[in-house]
C-alpha cells in the first residue's frame, strides 16, 4: 500500500518556525519525485528539499541541541 502525503501528515505535526515562532503560516511543499520541504510564509524561511515527507518534517522539527538516538 502506498502512503500519500496526506496519510503521512496525519501522524506528523510541525513545530513552530524557529525564527518567528508562527505555526499558522507554515506550508509543506512537494517538489516532485518524493522531495518535500517546509516553508514559513511569515518570515520567508525555506527549509530546502528532503527525500520523503516524514524526513522533511523531522528536519523542520529538529532544533539546535536535540540529541539523535542511535
Amino acid at each position: 500500500m502506498t502512503r500519500t502525503p496526506d496519510d503521512v501528515k496525519k501522524g506528523l505535526e510541525l513545530q513552530p518556525c524557529p525564527f518567528c515562532g508562527k505555526t499558522d503560516l507554515l506550508r509543506i511543499i512537494s517538489y516532485g519525485f518524493e522531495r518535500y520541504g517546509v516553508d514559513c510564509l511569515n518570515c520567508q524561511v525555506k527549509q530546502g528539499q528532503w527525500h520523503g515527507l516524514a524526513v522533511a518534517i523531522d528536519a523542520w522539527n529538529r532544533r539546535d541541541g536535540d540529541v539523535e538516538n542511535s
